[in-house]
This record gives structure tokens, C-alpha cells and sequence, in this order.
């Protein structure tokens, strides 16, 4: 899902309860990567509410969404023939009905917009203007997608991916945007990356190192636990580590700028362990694209 808890829907088949359609995540208008839980929606209301912690300052607010169409029903095996799926208040075009296959759209992070966009996959480029990409094999192999003037992102076949429809959402490089590097992971209570981490800041250095004029300011958090002092002085030797790993790629140090803040900014609740773990991460304001 986008992280933590996330909402999805499910369509009763029959009268049992018992059979059910595939979940569908409810998508990044209503899932953030905090928690949103206790989703409650009474037929024909004009509101439905639900809890989620991401701005919430604290343990969770209560929001409401107003609902723009209907979730229409269907029969199980209608929904066994359909190819398209509804995304962002549009229609997406599957484009194959091979069940094996694995489409990806590639789309804005904030917007839901599709992107014109590369895709990398065994050394072999291919693009679409429209973002969408099928894919039959289901080995297991490394893809990266790359989308102008956006960060690039890699995935894994048969372990990230699933057949049918998956949204690749990716973030814009624009000047003011703020991006997590939900990748890169420390030891506990260390400055030192765990293995794999790099991968992600390979992706944001080659990108820097194709378009010269960007420059970032790093942003290091940890969680409320512990002493505020402490805390604060691992967050900026984490953001050293990562911005010496960075300049190592090629990048200029006057580039890079960067922040420790301890637990001073939470983005989900630091009341437990599952959402503890997203405050504590390393992240960047994008200052000159």
C-alpha cells in the first residue's frame, strides 16, 4: 500500500460472507504513508470519515472525503473478464488480457497523472508517452522506470509487482518538493546505511548528475523516543552519511546541503512501533531544479 495502514475496497459476491472481489487500494487521495483506519461510510450519506495520522501532530485526526461516483456491482465473474481498473477518477486501459501479465502505469506522485516515461529492464530501454507498460515474464529481475524531471525508481518482478494493474508513482524534481528516501535504512541508532540503501541514492545522484542545475537540502528525522539531544545529533550524522555517499557519486559538495531535526517533525504517530518507523527517515527539499 502507500505505507502504513491503508483503506481499500471489496465488492460482496453473494450472498455468503465468504466471497469477495480482490481488494482495491482506494489510492493516494485518501492513503498517505501514515495510517488511515475506522474508514465508516453509510449508503446514500454524502460524506465518508475515516482516521489517519499523517499531519495529524499526535495520535490521529478524524477526516472526511466526499464521494464523486459509485462503486458499481459486479459479478464475480465479470470482474474475472474485465481488463481495466479505475484509478484516479479515470479509466485505465490494461493493456493486454493475458492474466500473466504485469502492467505498470507510471504516474505524478501528487497528482495521479500519467507521465511519459522510460522503463529499463535486462539492458533493454523501452518508453510510451502514455507511461503504461505491459510485461509477461514474471522472473524475478530488477526494472527501473525514469520519467524527465522526476526522481527514478527501480522495482523488483515477482516481488514488488503483482499481475494485473500496479500504479508506479513517482516524484517530481521541481523546485520546493520534498521527497523521502524511504529506501535508505540505518542500523538501529547508528549512522551506518544497511546494505541495499544505496540503490536509491545512486538513482538521485545519477539524476543530479544529469541535470547539473539541481541542487537539494537534506532533511534527517528520527523518531520522539529517547533523549531530544541525542536524537538530534544522530539525525545529522545520518544526513552526513548520505551526503558523503552522494558526493562520492560525482556530485559538487556546494550541491548538498543538509539538516538533522531529531523527532522535532513527525509525519505519523510516535505512539507505536509501526508508525514510529516512518518518522524516522531521511528525506530532501529539491532547492534548485
Amino acid at each position: 500500500g502507500e505505507g502504513s495502514f491503508d483503506i481499500f475496497y471489496t465488492i460482496r459476491q453473494d450472498d455468503s460472507w465468504n466471497n469477495w472481489s480482490e481488494p482495491i487500494n482506494l489510492g493516494a487521495k485518501i492513503n498517505t504513508p501514515g495510517s488511515e483506519t475506522s474508514f465508516v461510510y453509510i449508503e446514500d450519506a454524502k460524506w465518508a470519515f475515516y482516521v489517519k495520522s499523517k499531519d495529524s501532530n499526535g495520535y490521529g485526526d478524524i477526516v472526511k472525503i466526499q464521494f464523486k461516483g459509485e462503486i458499481k456491482k459486479e459479478t464475480k465473474e465479470a470482474i474475472k473478464k474485465d481488463t481495466s481498473e479505475v484509478v484516479n477518477d479515470e479509466k485505465l486501459e490494461v493493456i493486454s488480457e493475458n492474466q500473466n501479465h504485469i502492467t505498470l502505469k507510471i504516474v505524478d506522485a501528487k497528482t495521479g497523472e500519467s507521465l511519459p516515461s522510460e522503463l529499463l529492464l535486462a539492458n533493454e530501454y523501452y518508453s510510451n508517452t502514455d507511461g503504461i507498460f505491459s510485461i509477461d515474464s514474471l522472473t524475478l529481475s530488477e526494472i527501473e522506470i525514469k520519467s524527465l524531471g522526476y526522481l527514478s525508481k527501480t522495482v523488483m518482478l515477482d516481488s514488488q509487482l503483482q499481475i494485473g494493474v500496479n500504479l508506479i508513482k513517482l516524484s517530481s524534481l521541481s523546485k520546493g518538493n520534498t521527497i523521502a528516501l524511504n529506501q535508505v535504512l540505518f542500523r538501529r541508532g547508528t549512522a551506518n546505511m544497511i546494505p541495499g540503501s544505496e540503490k536509491e541514492l545512486d538513482l538521485l545522484a545519477e539524476v543530479m548528475n544529469e541535470n547539473p542545475t539541481i541542487e537539494i537540502f537534506l532533511k534527517g528525522h528520527t523518531d520522539n523516543t529517547g533523549y531530544e539531544p541525542t536524537n538530534i545529533a544522530l539525525s545529522e550524522a545520518r544526513v552526513k552519511t548520505v551526503k558523503k555517499y552522494i558526493e562520492a557519486q560525482g556530485i559538487g559538495v556546494k550541491r548538498i546541503k543538509g539538516k538533522g531535526f531529531g523527532g522535532k517533525f513527525p509525519i505519523a504517530s510516535n505512539t507505536t512501533e509501526e508508525t514510529r518507523k516512518l518518522n524516522r527517515r531521511v528525506e530532501f527539499e529539491v532547492l534548485k531544479d
